[in-house]
């Protein structure tokens, strides 16, 4: 009877999760499922499929659901998107701008001077968003059951608009910034679930090189939490790479370098990485950094973490910049730390470089293993379809990064001296 009751329970929370989900998904027109695209790289996938959606979106516009909707929605949502809305008159004065505009045709464009000319109280912009993640203003992709990216207000060639919302099988959705998604990977990857990343960095590599997302299975459910937010925040910055007609290593080649790089961190009491002071511009390999400050030098020391990849513009002169952030701006230090891991590899393991090497087809004497697998597929001359390469270079990098994680103390030792 107990067990009968067990399995009733679960039946339960699996659809109450479903249906809260569907709240959100069923306003969307443009639907997919990545593992659907199976066969194409997820570049591909993006280039035909997500970047056209989003341009149509964004020319042509969405219609705004009516209150009751959004309501149903940010009952659904997590806390901090719901403190947004707290903070803009609540969720009744959400309600009443829905319904003055309920129905009518926008785009990301001109909806916030619409929620101006009916309360100009709120910030439009931060309800813009909002409204548009309610009401369908872009682009669903699911992953996996119960993780989703929602990818809403890109515009066709600016490359600083849109916004990703990620639902995991931990969290409903959600608007992941570097900050969250670092805090998230280091606590998965260093405190959580050690034993589980080799499945983790799997189901992103078939992801990545086959739109594949099935070992997904195999991750633990906080895992998949980080992995959707990963793909979220990805695809993000793939929507704005494919903007200007081509495609070179950018922001989306920054966060996958750090992800994989995740795996020399994991297990390690003692948190170093390579960091440039912004006070003096030296780079050391450390492990204390400075609390970050916009458009400002820091000064409190603190110890390092996963978050460190992600920095504020350091030309704190630039008032116009120097509130820009992201993990592109480590770009030199987080290279420096894949070509020094690299190069021991090559020394003390060879096979598994060799493994790699073989499996992309690169020359013997590659420099940098991570920068490699970034411009290998993230570039206008990538391939739209790898076939069974594609499995031969998610396991040859999974065993290459499983010895890292073995080696991870030996390496900061040598590094240290």
């Amino acid at each position: 009877m107990k067990s009968i009751l067990l399995v009733l329970s679960l039946f339960i929370s699996l659809s109450v999760h479903a249906s809260d989900q569907d709240v959100l998904l069923n306003n969307y027109t443009h639907v997919y499922d990545l593992s659907q695209h199976k066969g194409q790289t997820f570049l591909a996938f993006m280039k035909e499929t997500v970047k056209p959606a989003l341009d149509e979106v964004a020319t042509e516009g969405y219609q705004i659901a009516d209150g009751e909707t959004i309501n149903a929605v940010y009952e659904y949502v997590d806390e901090k998107i719901q403190k947004n809305v707290q903070r803009n008159g609540g969720i009744e004065a959400v309600m009443e701008i829905a319904e003055g505009l309920q129905g009518e045709t926008v785009t990301l464009n001109d909806l916030p001077q619409k929620i101006a000319a009916l309360n100009r109280s709120v910030d439009r912009y931060d309800l813009s968003t909002f409204l548009g993640l309610a009401s369908g203003g872009g682009v669903a992709v699911q992953f996996y059951k119960n993780n989703y990216a929602y990818n809403v207000h890109y515009d066709t060639t600016e490359q600083k608009s849109g916004r990703s919302f990620s639902v995991g099988t931990t969290r409903p959705a959600n608007d992941v910034s570097y900050k969250v998604y670092l805090d998230d990977l280091d606590q998965y990857t260093r405190h959580q679930d050690v034993d589980n990343l080799p499945q983790f960095y799997k189901a992103i590599l078939e992801s990545l090189l086959d739109s594949n997302p099935k070992n997904y299975a195999k991750v633990t459910d906080f895992g998949q939490t980080v992995l959707s937010d990963f793909l979220a925040v990805y695809m993000a910055e793939q929507a704005r790479n494919l903007m200007d007609g081509r495609v070179t290593t950018h922001w989306d080649a920054a966060l996958l370098e750090v992800t994989l790089l995740a795996s020399f961190h994991a297990g390690q009491e003692e948190f170093k990485l390579y960091y440039q002071n912004p006070a003096d511009g030296e780079t050391t390999f450390t492990g204390t950094v400075l609390e970050q400050a916009r458009c400002a030098i820091p000064s409190k020391d603190r110890k390092a973490t996963m978050r460190d990849y992600w920095q504020f513009s350091r030309r704190v002169d630039d008032t116009k910049n120097c509130g820009r952030s992201g993990v592109n701006i480590t770009k030199n230090e987080f290279r420096k730390l894949g070509a020094e891991i690299t190069q021991y590899m090559k020394t003390n393991h060879p096979e598994y470089v060799e493994e790699v090497v073989s499996a992309m087809g690169l020359d013997a004497d590659v420099e940098n293993l991570y920068q490699e697998l970034s411009e290998f597929i993230i570039s206008s001359k990538a391939k739209d379809s790898l076939g069974p390469k594609a499995y031969k270079i998610s396991a040859a990098w999974v065993n290459f990064l499983e010895q890292v994680t073995a080696s991870a103390e030996d390496i900061t030792t040598e590094l240290s001296e």
